[in-house]
Parts: C-alpha cells; structure tokens; sequence
C-alpha cells in the first residue's frame, strides 16, 4: 500500500496552508497515475471544484524541472522526486497517500493474473506469490539489508532507498487475506469498491486508455 511515498509538496511561499488555498494555484501530478487520483480526491473532501485549480498534466523529471523554474505552487508526486523537491527547503508536504488512506482511499501497487494463465500453470502463480510475501518479510524483518539491495538495483544512496522503503505499507499474504491496511474495508469486497472507484475516476477524468 502507498503511504508517505506519494505526497503533495507545496512551495512553502505560495500562501497554502491547507486544501483549500490551493483555489487558483498551479499543481502538477501526472495524469492517470495514483497521485492525480488523490490531488482530485483531496479537492473533493474539501468541496473544491477541480476546475478551480491549474492541474498540469507532468511526468515526475518534468515536474522537478518545472519546481526548479518556479512554474509550480504544489504538486503531488512521488519518491525519488518527491525528496528531491524537498531537498530545496523552500518545499513542505501538505498531506501525504497515507494520510488518504485513512479518509478510505486508499492506494496501492497490485499484481494481476489472466484467469486463463493461472488456470494453466497454477504453480508459477503460487510461486510467484510466495516469492512476493517473502520479500516483503525480508523487507519488514531486514530494512536495512533490503535497502541496500533495492539501493544497488536502482543505483541510488543507501539512506535514500531505506527512507523510501519505509514511507510504503509493505502487506503480507496473511495481512491482505484479513484486509488489513485497505483503509478500512475488505479485500473480499472493499478492493473491487475501490477499483471501481478509480475506474470511474480514470474516466471522469478522460484519461482512461482503455
């Protein structure tokens, strides 16, 4: 599950202290992505029209570039972009994915199976998803064993990949079989909720691409 990974950073001499101040300003997320899903769902939870706010439509290097020309109040973005931009200091996180979550949207990274596949090699899948919770244990159980791993496969500093890796909800197999950490709904009926709430969402927005 996403949590601090995603966030909305603001300019900290923009003048936004909450949601609401971000009527008139200029916010970048890149489209069809979980944090344009959330920027549009924290305008709805404070009844703000999205058409009151300069949406850019900015893949994360675009969206540091466009900070580092000071052509953005906000955007909501991810991690390595994400502490980039705060790495400036004249940057501040207004609210976070997991802060979201909480309110009963949640987001998350999810892996799929074509019925037909797993009907045919039903062992591959079983294995994968082993391989998958034991990953995540390892990650739980080692953090800094895994950020260094995950530090050497992305070729980035040590601490950075350890700071990321806490920032995320890493969920085990016996967690999502509970339904634990999807807000506060179940895997047995909550996710296809909030699939088809993103899905509507997607559309509402004229990005789905089918």
């Amino acid at each position: 599950m996403i949590g601090k990974s995603e966030a909305l950073v603001v300019r900290q001499d923009a003048g936004i202290n909450n949601v609401a101040d971000l009527r008139g300003k200029t916010v970048a997320a890149p489209f069809a992505s979980t944090t344009h899903y959330h920027l549009v769902v924290a305008l709805k939870l404070n009844n703000i029209d999205a058409r009151q706010v300069h949406i850019l439509n900015l893949e994360p290097r675009s969206v540091l570039a466009a900070w580092n020309r000071n052509e953005l109040d906000a955007a909501f973005i991810w991690e390595p972009t994400l502490s980039r931009i705060l790495d400036k200091k004249n940057a501040k996180i207004l609210l976070t994915s997991a802060d979201l979550r909480k309110r009963g949207f949640p987001t998350g990274n999810l892996a799929i199976v074509r019925t037909n596949f797993g009907e045919r090699y039903p062992s591959v899948v079983i294995k994968y998803i082993k391989a998958m919770d034991r990953g995540v244990k390892y990650c739980r159980s080692n953090p800094k064993a895994a950020a260094k791993s995950i530090a050497g496969q992305l070729n980035m500093p040590v601490e950075k990949a350890e700071q990321q890796l806490k920032n995320l909800i890493l969920v085990t197999g016996k967690e999502q079989n509970a339904g634990k950490h999807l807000g506060d709904v179940y895997w047995n009926f909550g996710l296809y909720e909030v699939l088809k709430d993103t899905a509507d969402f997607l559309l509402s927005q004229a990005v789905y691409t089918g």
